[in-house]
């Protein structure tokens, strides 16, 4: 964390956590965070932690709320739970897949609310 806190607004740049760590620490070994909310804090500051978080947050609330709606909005809601608690002890950031399946998930939820509100009128 003080990586975070010597650049908290827009933090060191992208993958630099290892190599601040690196200067910072005088040993020669690649280090990482072990979580993901430490990584983007550290690489991308408040502003990147918040750029990458609201698509989360933006498919939790949707899926929340209209979790009655279908099994598929609740599954999803369920996965974007695990995701979010899973990062604590994982890197995900630089996993391309994770991104790719945040999108269908995201795109699930949209496409699901957009048959419900065809269906109701």
């Amino acid at each position: 964390m003080t990586l975070f806190h010597s650049k908290p607004l827009l933090g060191w740049g992208i993958d630099a956590f290892r190599y601040a760590q690196y200067s910072e620490l005088n040993f020669r070994t690649i280090v990482y965070s072990h979580t993901n909310y430490g990584e983007i804090l550290a690489d991308l500051g408040i502003v990147g932690f918040v750029t990458y978080y609201w698509y989360y947050v933006f498919i939790l609330y949707k899926s929340y709320k209209n979790k009655n709606t279908n099994f598929l909005i609740r599954l999803v809601f369920l996965l974007i739970l695990y995701c979010l608690v899973f990062e604590v002890e994982t890197i995900r950031f630089y996993a391309y897949m994770e991104i790719y399946l945040m999108a269908i998930m995201g795109a699930i939820i949209l496409m699901s609310l957009n048959v419900n509100k065809k269906n109701n009128i």
